[in-house]
């Protein structure tokens, strides 16, 4: 009995995954030979959803990648001085903006979350799965895929904190007219990425950095002056492994009466199923 109810779940929780497959969007390589491009696999943010990101709980994404496997996680996003934030596909407004200029062409969908002023982003229960529930190791990609900005009236920042690997410099885009990067990144403290600039002049080029498989990244974007309309915008992707950190095997069933069988899909429980056992009559 044991053993068929076993496979039930384990039935169950394969079902469910490729249901979660099934409706994940999708990841998108550039087009062009930036540093690592043939390897990124950009996020399609298609299924954004406004409403459900700024709530309490956030939204939950999921996302199939070229090979097949699951990237999902929950993602949160805050812009109270600013309702006009979203998704926007690549490049975006500024002209001036060297992701998708300078590197890293020719992403498809919508790779680009954007708020005005200071606002967050968190990513959580970060998992790159198949549809087994097998999980994978990653590295975890972003892109300043704006400005960067600093005048004489504000300066404009993009913080990336990680629980995973230290960040790392993926690539260093020039600016839009081909001269140098005149922006600051900061991996002085290893969880800890600043993006910044601390000459005046009006426009940067763009960081891509990676951090290995986090499960939370958290995001402080804005300015220093809530007066000055500051728009920043940040693009994500991944680079997958095919090394698995984690396998998910079928629950050991409980010994005590009900039975418990534990439902897993994606490193999850989502469930929980209780069986009575029937008694046999005793005989006197």
């Amino acid at each position: 009995m044991k053993t068929k109810f076993i496979k039930q779940a384990t039935a169950a929780a394969l079902s469910i995954s490729l249901c979660m497959s099934a409706f994940a969007a999708t990841t998108s390589k550039a087009t062009d030979s930036a540093p690592k491009a043939n390897e990124i696999e950009w996020l399609d943010f298609s299924d954004y959803d406004k409403t459900q990101v700024t709530s309490s709980s956030g939204q939950l994404l999921s996302f199939t990648t070229i090979d097949g496997l699951i990237l999902s996680f929950r993602l949160k996003q805050s812009n109270p001085l600013n309702p006009d934030f979203g998704t926007s596909t690549s490049p975006n407004f500024s002209t001036n903006a060297s992701f998708g200029r300078t590197g890293y062409k020719g992403i498809s969908g919508s790779p680009l979350i954007y708020g005005y002023n200071n606002g967050t982003l968190e990513f959580s229960d970060i998992q790159l799965s198949d549809s087994a529930g097998n999980r994978y190791a990653f590295e975890w990609i972003t892109a300043d895929a704006e400005t960067t900005a600093r005048s004489r009236t504000h300066q404009e920042r993009q913080l990336f904190t990680t629980n995973g690997g230290n960040w790392t410099e993926i690539a260093n885009l020039t600016r839009v007219d081909g001269s140098a990067n005149v922006g600051i990144l900061d991996l002085s403290t290893p969880e800890l990425a600043r993006i910044y600039k601390d000459v005046f002049n009006n426009e940067g080029g763009a960081y891509i950095l990676g951090t290995q498989t986090p499960s939370r990244i958290f995001i402080d974007y804005g300015s220093d002056s809530e007066a000055i309309a500051s728009r920043q915008a940040i693009a994500f992707g991944l680079i997958t492994s095919k090394t698995v950190i984690s396998h998910i095997a079928p629950a050991a069933v409980p010994a005590n009466n009900p039975l418990a069988i534990l439902i897993l899909a994606s490193a999850m429980v989502i469930g929980t199923l209780s069986v009575q056992r029937k008694r046999k009559a005793r005989k006197f």
